[in-house]
């Protein structure tokens, strides 16, 4: 065993403190021991900096749970919960989406707290946040907004479908009963929602979803208003309303697909191929129920912009010029403009405005990178690129599976998500090996 030198230490409640945040002890009268080289000093040094600076970065990475969660309802805090507002704000906007905000208020709770004391008051709104919490979505985000008021952010959810979560949640609230010493606590709640506008702030649609209440409780308290009501809204009537304009949305998306088919044949063929490859990849990352169906319409139509291409350009046989091309990269767009002009087509837009974004950030319209890209574009850019693959054209027969794949796993980093590229590529030899052969969506 080769000898190693000992060295007295010079500094010892600087070498001591570095021992205690290595996890060692230290000898008496500063002496290290016959392995404590000064190379093993320093590195020991070095690793509880490191391990410091891992340590502030873990801490501002992952906030205090105390800044999220409220500690008595377990909702999310109010300061939390403006910051996700403002976020959803600004998101709505950038993608022409659309949410409600909803703003509940437990009735008579400054008289209960006054006769029955605090902790029956407790008692109150925990039943009421429990109500509200069973009630609700996953999408949906819910918060305790002040002492005796709850708010919840939903997204793509219009006036009239939030306005009846709200009666939903406020039905099931009045069905509540709290007895203490032998008297009934009254468990009631008013509430109010207000959907966002065009270009509209967050305190905007918080006074908005605010007044709704007040004007509840004006009208006798255990009633839910939307923002502008002077009466209770129909609910009948509502969920009806909400029946057609599914039916419209529907009907729209149909006679888009049908312009684009009349414009070009191949292009209808392929998007409709576009849509059940990012149907299947979208629902084997998660996405579900309305989110997967959005997903499906949006992929159908995401070349809707190229009813905007000259002929000349869109059914080039040969490669097209810079000129061309330039031409070309427009039809996320224009897509975008026809898509904008129907209300209800807006949840669209991501799916199809950006699904010829790259992930390395070269992509157009807008050159986002990485995640900044919207999942379901992210989805529909590989659905779209495998089918490009492997769709046989008037001028070439299509590449088989295995080069399709291959050539995805090459432009995984570059162009395409690389997690989403491994599913989809496990998803496809799946199918291959099951011997089937991929559908068109019902």
């Amino acid at each position: 065993m080769q000898e190693i030198q000992v060295r007295p230490v010079t500094d010892v409640d600087v070498r001591q403190q570095v021992a205690r945040l290595v996890g060692i002890d230290l000898p008496p009268e500063g002496m290290l021991g016959v392995f404590a080289t000064s190379e093993a000093i320093d590195g020991m040094a070095l690793k509880a900096m490191l391990q410091g600076q891992v340590d502030a970065l873990s801490r501002a990475i992952q906030p205090d749970p105390s800044t999220i969660r409220d500690p008595l309802t377990g909702l999310l805090t109010h300061s939390y919960f403006q910051e996700a507002l403002v976020k959803a704000v600004a998101e709505a906007h950038r993608y022409a989406g659309i949410f409600s905000l909803l703003v509940i208020d437990i009735d008579f709770f400054t008289p209960i707290n006054r006769r029955y004391g605090y902790a029956v008051g407790d008692q109150v709104l925990t039943l009421v946040t429990q109500a509200v919490s069973d009630t609700m979505r996953t999408s949906d985000l819910v918060s305790r907004f002040g002492g005796d008021e709850v708010a919840a952010l939903l997204p793509k959810t219009d006036l009239d479908g939030a306005w009846i979560l709200a009666e939903r949640i406020r039905e099931k609230v009045a069905s509540l009963h709290l007895e203490v010493s032998g008297s009934v606590v009254p468990v009631l709640i008013s509430a109010g929602v207000a959907e966002l506008r065009p270009d509209e702030s967050a305190d905007s649609l918080e006074e908005r979803a605010r007044a709704a209440v007040d004007a509840a409780k004006r009208s006798g308290r255990n009633r839910c208003f939307r923002a502008g009501d002077l009466q209770i809204p129909d609910g009948q009537a509502l969920a009806k309303g909400i029946q057609q304009r599914r039916e419209a949305f529907y009907d729209s998306v149909q006679a888009l697909a049908a312009v684009v088919e009349a414009k070009d044949a191949y292009t209808n063929s392929h998007s409709r191929s576009v849509a059940e490859y990012a149907y299947r990849l979208a629902r084997r990352v998660g996405f579900e129920g309305d989110r997967l169906e959005t997903l499906r319409l949006a992929a159908t139509l995401h070349d809707l912009g190229k009813i905007g291409v000259p002929d000349a350009v869109l059914k080039k046989p040969g490669p097209l010029t810079d000129e061309e091309w330039d031409v070309m990269k427009r039809h996320p767009s224009i897509g975008r403009q026809i898509i904008g002009h129907t209300f209800h087509l807006g949840d669209l837009i991501p799916g199809l405005y950006y699904h010829h974004e790259r992930w390395d950030g070269r992509g157009y319209p807008e050159g986002l990178a990485g995640e900044a890209i919207p999942l379901e574009a992210r989805v529909v850019t590989i659905g779209d690129a495998y089918s490009a693959m492997v769709d046989d054209r008037v001028y070439r027969k299509g590449m088989s599976h295995d080069t399709a794949c291959n050539n995805l796993r090459k432009a995984a980093g570059s162009q395409f998500d690389p997690q989403l590229v491994e599913i989809f590529i496990a998803m496809i030899e799946e199918e291959e090996l099951e011997g089937r052969k991929v559908a068109d969506p019902a």
